[in-house]
């Protein structure tokens, strides 16, 4: 990996991301000096903790969808795991493992090598976007293998020691609790039970109408906790068919800026405090435009709008109660619709707080090998409510432990079913 190839990859992400990313003003870093800060140790650094750096760098941004992808050759330079974990009730589990290893699937992850799992997790914390101890499981189960030092693992958990190597290839079966698929049925109680798990198909919401016209619900749970988000557009047709006339559901904002309005502003900045107070004396700008001018230097200066979504006068078709079922694995477009029926009081919220990422992202290769998102657009719910890094929280706080997973139990399912017999 040539040096200046490393140079102008770091310039690259600076740039862009100091162009188009809109919460500068929430970052916990100076983007300013971020370059100058990891430019040294980007110069020192070998293949592996170049690509590492260029992930820990875009993480400054604390955005899910603002990160490193890192170049499929190096992930298998380093090998797999023979598991894939996952998350429940504040807990990292095997919820996938090679075949030889069944009689641990489901199992909950105490310690690594010695360490104790909160350690490596906040290790991996440096390289993804998380929520407190939370990290988006694709991210973890991609980073673990970059963490591990030797050649030889042992995990400890709750049902035993796990030893393991890392595989050269990745495993191609792994047994593992299965992604809910798309799935429409009826429940006792006249309740009608639909699991969303993307927005990526524009037939969507035309299946949703036929079942809803077909049985006539009492009441309807939609279950968005494993939703890997999609085109928002299509969670919107969903969201149309519960949600009467217009609405919009997130106030977002983005980096609306022609050239003049920098060059504006920096002759202001540049400006000494006598000639500024000067220049405000004599009513050539106002303190809030010279205020405006900072911002717009720093890259937190936005435009503020509304998503709108429906049409005046267009009816809903079900008009009943209604549940959403959401997860740290409700992500993006999934969050954009849970937005639309939270802030349009059209349904308890019920389960764990969501991912907390959602924009449109800019993609970008790199010269290195790997490739890289910067997000464009930030979002609030209607309110002002903020949820980027954070997840909107639900009505009814409840999630299943890894014992309930791997017995069939849903208690989230069961909490909204209560919830929705009871509003009858």
């Amino acid at each position: 990996m040539e040096v200046y190839d490393k140079i102008a990859d770091l310039a690259l992400l600076w740039r862009r991301a100091g162009e188009i990313f809109p919460r500068f003003a929430d970052a916990a870093c100076n983007w300013e000096e971020a370059f100058y800060q990891f430019l040294p140790r980007l110069m020192r650094a070998d293949d592996r903790q170049t690509h590492l750096l260029f992930a820990e760098f875009l993480n400054l941004l604390g955005d899910g969808h603002t990160d490193y992808q890192f170049p499929r050759a190096f992930l298998w330079e380093y090998g797999f795991a023979p598991f894939s974990l996952g998350s429940c009730a504040d807990a990292y589990f095997l919820n996938g493992v090679s075949p030889e290893y069944g009689a641990f699937l489901g199992a909950a992850v105490e310690t690594l090598d010695g360490r104790p799992f909160p350690e490596i997790l906040n290790e991996a914390a440096k390289y993804s976007y998380h929520v407190g101890s939370f990290l988006p499981e694709y991210r973890l189960n991609a980073l673990l293998p970059l963490l591990l030092r030797g050649q030889t693992h042992e995990m400890i958990t709750s049902k035993g020691s796990f030893p393991f190597r890392l595989l050269p290839e990745r495993p191609e079966l792994l047994l593992a609790r299965k992604r809910r698929a798309f799935e429409i049925r009826q429940l006792e109680n006249g309740i009608l039970y639909v699991n969303l798990p993307d927005f990526l198909h524009a037939d969507m919401a035309a299946k949703v109408h036929a079942a809803l016209d077909e049985t006539t619900p009492d009441g309807l749970i939609l279950d968005i906790r494993d939703n890997i988000g999609g085109m928002t557009l299509f969670g919107a047709q969903v969201a149309e068919l519960l949600i009467p006339g217009a609405f919009s559901g997130c106030r977002k904002q983005t980096r609306i800026m022609e050239g003049v309005d920098l060059a504006g502003a920096s002759q202001i900045l540049l400006e000494s405090p006598e000639e500024q107070a000067r220049e405000i004396a004599a009513g050539l700008y106002t303190r809030a435009q010279m205020e405006d001018a900072r911002k717009k230097m720093a890259g937190s200066y936005t435009r503020s709008y509304l998503d709108h979504f429906g049409k005046e006068g267009q009816q809903a078709l079900f008009s009943g109660p209604c549940a959403v079922l959401t997860s740290r694995r409700t992500v993006s477009a999934a969050e954009d619709f849970l937005a639309m029926l939270r802030c349009n009081h059209r349904a308890a919220v019920i389960g764990a707080p969501t991912c907390g990422t959602t924009g449109t992202p800019m993609l970008l290769k790199l010269r290195c090998g790997g490739s890289a998102r910067i997000c464009s657009v930030g979002y609030r719910l209607l309110d002002g409510t903020a949820f980027l890094g954070l997840g909107i929280r639900p009505d009814i706080s409840i999630e299943p432990t890894p014992e309930d997973i791997l017995t069939g139990k849903d208690p989230v399912l069961d909490a909204a079913v209560s919830q929705l017999a009871g509003k009858r």
